[in-house]
């Protein structure tokens, strides 16, 4: 009996055949492992921003329960004061100069007419 032996050729396409098999098979692990690496760092760099934030949130919280808080920010932002509390605003004089030129003199300011006593 005369024995088959395989062709070289033959030999050959199988052996790629199986490497690439093994390629396809080692492929998609890596390209899912680098894909879920990825999400993973993303997510990471989300909650990392996200605990930041809240720690800057909490501190200001904590500031926000102070009654000398509260009233600073009521009188920087709306102008509110203490009910007993005068407050002072200084106009420039209608003949004042500014960067911008002279400041007009008009409704905002009140000027007096000296010749007939009216306001004007």
């Amino acid at each position: 009996m005369k024995k088959v032996q395989s062709s070289p050729p033959a030999l050959a396409w199988i052996a790629l055949i199986a490497v690439m098999i093994a390629v396809f098979v080692m492929i998609m692990p890596i390209r899912t492992y680098f894909q879920v690496k990825h999400n993973y760092d993303a997510v990471s760099h989300q909650v990392s921003v996200l605990t930041q934030e809240a720690k800057s949130l909490s501190k200001q919280m904590n500031k926000l329960d102070s009654s000398q808080e509260i009233q600073s920010i009521a009188h920087q932002r709306y102008g509110l004061i203490k009910p007993n509390q005068e407050e002072f605003v200084v106009l420039p004089t209608p003949k004042s100069q500014s960067i911008y030129g002279s400041v007009p003199s008009g409704s905002a300011v009140p000027t007096t007419n000296a010749s007939s006593g009216k306001a004007g």
